[in-house]
């Protein structure tokens, strides 16, 4: 009998040790039934380009929305770099470069342990003057151009809601997914979430809505932690413990999260097939049949007027049959295949200054692996791009229903695929696709500002939100635009009796 119960402990300690505590969610357009009442597309701001609320809705496995070439072209527009100046570019640099320091996905561990669970960190000086980090942002809006939601939003949410005699039903799934088993999961890295339905937005100001709000299970542990919650998260509600903390000034991130990578990696695996176009402007590679070798040395690059001579199988970008000459360049490419990911997202910046009127042109060629009759075929593809990717600019974005300038908006674009993927009577579901350029990522450039309620001195003012970029070391922080001081900004806060204007949407 000792032994059965020994044996039988061991059996329970290894199921246990088995479970998966983490999670992510995925981002694509608004199905039909995502509407205002039951906690989805909610844009309590109205930008003057895009949105600075909620970008897409969740999406179930199957119906995820990706970048389907592994190099992503970004560019800063003038009004970026005028208002940031080069410290700002710094700043966005450092968040693509923690994107680019990712392995290929296919060389991650299993359970993904190489990567922390809680990547936050607090800058006190940074939340004293109300600065909030540049890079951290960024970081997290980078996320969902790449198709990921802010899974600790989406533990629960609600399909429906139906009143009967005064009585609401809700039906209530998950839109989270375990990266190694593929399942449901009321976990996000390591912390174990249930939920609570009530109304948290009442009509006219702007909607009346309800939603399956998360609340942690332990009170004590870490909540909201991915990074493409921060920016995912929103006008959405959840933990009103994590949201005191999560919009706090002087918060930044080191890094991505277990769950984020899992999230990534779960877009980018090769065996994730699904039927896709290529992207617009999509060409056989100059020169090249199958494979070819580039002007460019090499690199995924061709210059506007570059050429490139037939090579052997598996020469130039990726490996393929044996080039040809010129005139094979003229081949019309595979367009819609069934492809996997891309294994990994390689950010490259290039100059763009569309404010001079000069015409952009920049060629990407990669090889492009599909799937045909149960053989994986290449082909090198060249992308002849008049605008990048993504773009970084900077404007006045207007205020809020509170007369607080808008912080930010986000401009993303999604291709719904599932019409090829499973025919004509799959057009009305909601995916697979991708996700196309151009996107853009936009920061107000207002600059350092303070709100008054009704008359009276500038020292009743409270100090706004300010763009900053910031770490964990004694380095005064920098605040943009550049020509602003770290003592100017101490002044301007500290004769100001309020505090941030911030406000978190609270049940």
């Amino acid at each position: 009998m000792l032994r059965l119960v020994k044996n039988l402990s061991c059996i329970l300690l290894t199921g246990a040790a088995a479970v998966s505590a983490n999670a992510f969610s995925l981002l694509g357009p608004f199905d039909t039934w995502q509407a205002n009442t039951v906690g989805y597309n909610f844009n309590l701001d109205t930008p003057v380009v895009g949105s600075s609320g909620d970008v897409g809705g969740p999406m179930n496995l199957g119906e995820e929305y990706r970048l389907n070439s592994p190099y992503v072209v970004y560019g800063f527009d003038p009004t970026f770099v005028e208002f940031f100046g080069q410290k700002g570019v710094d700043a966005v640099e450092a968040a693509v470069k923690i994107l680019n320091d990712l392995p290929p996905v296919g060389e991650m561990s299993e359970d993904l342990s190489e990567f922390p669970l809680d990547t936050r960190r607090h800058n006190y000086q940074a939340g004293a003057l109300q600065i909030r980090d540049l890079k951290s942002w960024t970081l997290s809006m980078l996320l969902e151009s790449i198709g990921l939601a802010a899974p600790e939003r989406y533990i629960y949410t609600l399909r429906n809601r139906v009143v009967i005699n005064n009585v609401p039903i809700y039906t209530t799934f998950k839109r989270n997914f375990d990266p190694i088993t593929l399942l449901p999961s009321s976990y996000v890295n390591g912390t174990l979430y249930t939920f609570n339905i009530f109304q948290t937005y009442f009509a006219p100001a702007p909607y009346d809505a309800w939603e399956a709000v998360e609340v942690t299970v332990d009170p004590l542990a870490p909540s909201v932690t991915s990074v493409a919650a921060y920016a995912g998260v929103l006008n959405g509600s959840t933990d009103s413990r994590a949201g005191a903390v999560l919009y706090n000034p002087g918060i930044f991130y080191t890094g991505l999260t277990r769950d984020d990578v899992g999230g990534i990696r779960y877009l980018l695996r090769s065996s994730n097939y699904n039927v896709e176009t290529l992207p617009v402007n999509s060409t056989i590679a100059v020169g090249a049949g199958g494979g070819g070798t580039s002007t460019s040395g090499g690199l995924p690059w061709l210059p506007a007027t570059g050429t490139s001579s037939g090579g052997a199988a598996g020469g130039g970008v990726g490996a393929g049959a044996a080039g040809g000459g010129g005139a094979v360049g003229a081949a019309v490419p595979v367009n819609a295949a069934l492809r996997g990911g891309v294994n990994k997202l390689n950010f490259v910046r290039v100059d763009f200054n569309s404010g001079l009127g000069q015409t952009f042109t920049n060629n990407v060629v990669y090889s492009d692996e599909y799937l045909t009759n149960g053989v994986t075929r290449k082909q090198l593809v060249q992308i002849s791009q008049t605008q990048p990717d993504i773009l970084f600019s900077a404007a006045d974005l207007g205020v809020n229903g509170t007369g607080n300038p808008i912080l930010f908006s986000r401009v993303l674009n999604f291709q719904n695929n599932s019409a090829i993927n499973t025919g004509a009577g799959g057009a009305g579901l909601a995916g697979p696709g991708s996700i196309t350029a151009p996107v853009q990522i936009i920061y107000s450039k207002v600059g350092p500002f303070s709100q008054h309620f009704g008359d009276g001195p500038e020292q009743l003012g409270q100090a706004g939100l300010v763009w900053g970029s910031f770490d964990a070391s004694t380095n005064a922080p920098v605040i943009f635009p550049s020509e602003i001081t770290v003592q100017e900004l101490e002044r301007i806060v500290l004769q100001r009796s309020g505090g941030s204007q911030w406000q978190v949407a609270q049940p």
